[in-house]
């Protein structure tokens, strides 16, 4: 049995949820609400029936979605800042349900980062088995929306047009920068907020030729918004570097609009950057300058942090099972080359597809960055990635075994965005791994190749 959660989270499953509009519609009620556990009754009604008091297939697979949903959202973890979705449905009929209410009691059985799989055994009033599903749901904050307001204050730095982010921030938006002058901030609504960005800006960045900024880890969901790590590099003609690391978490609001950014400078190096500027004042330029020309000598360094930062975000997206926010970074034509399948997916929309039922067979995939690099020819990616054998595949039954094996990636550009992924791993490796005879999933995978040519 599970933790009973707190009365605002049973509320707001049962009023959401349960109760809402399409719920009330079939006559959906609340029978129990626990951690990672639901129970729902559909009351019989002639309006649910199909013939005579058969109760329909279509009002019992709704039951079952509901449930698993409900399931799903019943965590102390689960904020109601994200958004979720069914991605895998797999309901088989045992008996027909006659003329009693049925009870459908959903227990999730695996909760990776985003993914949940939840079994569903539906029941009449008298105990009879009626109906068993596994479904797989999908809790995502909001990463794409955080990886649209990045590329807007990227821009507005640029521009001097800070407008541009104004739109992203709620009236009572509050920014805290932990650390000492000139960095430290606390500002509290839209405008201020805007405007203590741009008085940064003015105060440190413009006094540099190039700030040359990488995300080190992350974004990714963590602690009710999305966190991510940073180094930025200040550089000026003449004099070494100034690299500052922060910890960067940004909260949404429930519009979705950014409710708070809170930022904490690391190890000290606020201090280390405050005696470099007061050392370097007369060689640096005048705050509130322009926005420096670039320079041909910082064009292989912006190249190399910008492309390791998509393939950062897009690894930290697939490691959430947000399939949204990893293809947000992806060019329309992106594929994926999963070597050891002998799989290439066609572009973005079949990508999605291809994703969406991986992370339904493996919804605790995570990759672990041990390595990248970066040059003209694109990004090199080596690291581990886990993994629990947790839904069926390709006819095979979940074995409930893990993983944990190397894996290499290159990913290849265009246009800014991420245009192909080539993935390497050793099949044998995963099939030891998860407990699947490699001959059977060699077998597996040619039948569906040849299903897909």
């Amino acid at each position: 049995m599970g933790d009973a959660l707190s009365a605002d989270a049973t509320g707001a499953i049962e009023k959401l949820i349960v109760a809402s509009p399409f719920g009330d519609l079939i006559g959906l009620e609340c029978v129990s609400v626990e951690e990672d556990r639901v129970q729902l009754r559909l009351p019989f009604r002639t309006e649910v029936t199909t013939l005579g008091e058969m109760v329909h297939g279509g009002a019992i697979a709704s039951t079952v979605d509901v449930a698993a949903t409900a399931a799903a959202w019943a965590s102390p973890k689960a904020s109601f800042k994200a958004r979720g979705s069914t991605v895998g449905f797999s309901l088989n009929f045992l008996a027909p349900g006659l003329g009693k209410d049925l009870l459908a009691d959903a227990r999730v059985i695996q909760r990776g980062r985003s993914l949940c799989v939840v079994e569903v055994s539906v029941g009449d009033a008298d105990g009879n088995p009626v109906a068993r599903a596994l479904v797989t749901y999908r809790l995502s904050l909001p990463v794409a929306r955080f990886l649209d307001y990045a590329r807007a204050f990227e821009l507005a730095n640029l521009s001097d047009d800070f407008a541009l982010i104004a739109p992203f921030f709620a009236a009572d938006a509050r920014h805290q920068v932990t650390g000492e002058e000139p960095f430290a901030a606390d500002d509290h609504g839209r405008a201020r907020v805007v405007d203590g960005l741009r008085a940064s800006v003015a105060r440190i960045d413009r006094r540099f030729d190039a700030r040359i900024v990488e995300v080190v880890e992350g974004p990714e969901p963590r602690d009710g918004g999305i966190g991510m790590r940073f180094s930025m590099r200040l550089r000026r003609a003449d004099l070494p570097d100034l690299v500052l690391e922060g910890d960067h978490l940004t909260v949404y609001a429930d519009a979705g609009s950014i409710l708070r950014i809170d930022e904490t400078l690391l190890d000290g190096c606020d201090k280390e950057a405050r005696a470099f500027l007061e050392r370097h004042d007369a060689a640096l330029r005048k705050p509130g300058s322009p926005a420096p020309t670039p320079r041909p000598e910082d064009a292989p360094l912006f190249r190399d942090a910008f492309q390791k930062t998509l393939v950062r975000a897009y690894a930290a997206a697939k490691s959430a099972q947000d399939v949204e926010a990893a293809l947000e970074i992806c060019h329309p034509d992106f594929s994926i080359e999963t070597l050891a399948f002998g799989t290439t997916s066609r572009d973005r929309e079949d990508t999605a597809g291809q994703l969406a039922l991986f992370f339904s067979v493996f919804p605790d995939y995570r990759a672990e960055t041990e390595g990248l690099l970066s040059g003209d020819d694109g990004v090199a990616w080596w690291g581990r990635i886990s993994l629990t054998f947790s839904g069926p595949l390709l006819g095979r039954a979940p074995t409930g075994r893990h993983a944990t094996i190397p894996a290499f990636s290159i990913f290849d550009f265009r246009d800014g965005l991420l245009a192909r992924e080539r993935f390497f791993f050793d099949l044998g490796m995963l099939c030891d791994g998860i407990g699947v005879p490699l001959a059977e999933m060699s077998q597996a995978l040619e039948g569906l190749r040849a299903a897909t040519e």
